[in-house]
């Protein structure tokens, strides 16, 4: 069991906002791990146990919303040590977008930070992007890669005519699609030149690739 790990959720389901971000910047100061394994053995994690919670009939929302809260907060700290790592090149570009109707992003704000420490600009567009925009998104920049997320069931269906928006202006642009509903829902999900990402480990091996 990972000590950081569990002293962070058990300040985490006390509301402790000091001490999450206590914790991550002393764990990092320490060089207990680095700055990626925060992302991806604590952060992630955690917020992996605040949403497998929407299941539990005791489940209350003002709970998730003060934990996502803590958590943004968390991020919004660390950027300052994200900004100091790889430079970036000017032809990797990321877009990172809720379809429309999707309301969670933070999972996708933390993946926005994974990119930006392999070396990428990412785009942050946080939630629910009409799709009307998603157009004039692709045809106003030029992206390495377009990230959808979607944790809403019924946010689907605008996922999958984000993609099919995508596919119809840009055939050769990559395309990754994440989120609880995506990760538990893989055969709903059409559309061509789409990689299902479902941990951040997965997309660490998979930048990893690309650079090579």
């Amino acid at each position: 069991m990972n000590p950081f790990l569990e002293n962070f959720k058990t300040a985490l389901n006390a509301h402790d906002k000091d001490a999450c971000v206590r914790l991550i910047h002393e764990g990092l100061d320490a060089n207990s791990f680095r700055l990626i394994e925060a992302y991806e053995d604590i952060l992630s994690k955690a917020m992996a146990d605040v949403s497998s919670s929407q299941l539990d009939p005791r489940h209350k929302i003002w709970d998730e919303h003060v934990k996502t809260q803590i958590v943004r907060t968390v991020l919004e700290s660390l950027y300052p040590r994200v900004m100091k790592t790889p430079e970036i090149r000017p032809t990797r570009r990321v877009a990172l977008v809720c379809p429309e109707g999707e309301y969670h992003e933070l999972g996708l704000r933390m993946i926005a930070d994974v990119f930006r420490l392999s070396g990428y600009r990412p785009y942050f567009f946080g939630n629910s992007l009409p799709k009307f925009e998603i157009k004039d998104l692709i045809t106003s920049m030029d992206f390495a890669y377009v990230v959808l997320s979607a944790s809403n069931f019924y946010v689907l269906p605008a996922l999958n005519a984000s993609i099919a928006t995508i596919n119809e202006l840009r055939p050769d642009l990559k395309i990754l699609v994440g989120g609880h509903a995506v990760n538990h829902n893989h055969d709903a999900i059409h559309g061509n030149n789409v990689t299902i990402v479902t941990t951040l480990e997965e997309l660490k091996i998979l930048l990893t690739e690309e650079a090579r």
